[in-house]
């Protein structure tokens, strides 16, 4: 089991969402909507816990190192970069468990990695909106939409 999976899981929870979620409210509810679509894999922390436990390993509980941006594309940009990291960091455990021929935490991993790529996947269209409308209309059309509920 992938330390470095765990520890993307933690930092995740543990260390970003509150500063973010005090940044993003700057920006209007649609935002923190935003965040916790990212952060809606809250509990992947506790299953890898679980599943290193069951291995009768040890959990390391160090958080990884996190960079916040202070715009809500700078946070887009930072989850992004986070984001990627634990794509390839869940793609490398889900090597080494099927190599040892731990099926079951390569089953729980690539349950997680294709979290983690839905996560990319709409970051990207994020960016990609910002670069396609401009910054500030992205902005305005972030916080409209959530007006308009």
């Amino acid at each position: 089991m992938s330390k470095r999976a765990l520890g993307h899981a933690l930092t995740a929870r543990a260390s970003s969402e509150p500063l973010s979620t005090r940044l993003w409210r700057r920006y209007g509810a649609q935002a923190i909507g935003l965040l916790e679509n990212i952060r809606a894999d809250a509990r992947n922390a506790e299953v890898l816990i679980e599943r290193i436990l069951f291995l009768d390993g040890s959990p390391s509980m160090m958080p990884l190192e996190l960079k916040v941006g202070g715009t809500v594309k700078g946070m887009l940009e930072s989850d992004l970069a986070l984001e990627v990291r634990a794509v390839k960091q869940y793609n490398d455990a889900v090597a080494v468990a099927t190599r040892e021929g731990d099926n079951g935490s390569r089953d729980l991993l690539v349950t997680l990695l294709k979290d983690e790529e839905e996560h990319v996947d709409f970051l990207e269209a994020q960016m990609h909106q910002i670069k396609e409308l401009g910054y500030e209309r992205y902005l305005a059309q972030q916080v409209g939409e959530h007006e308009e509920e």
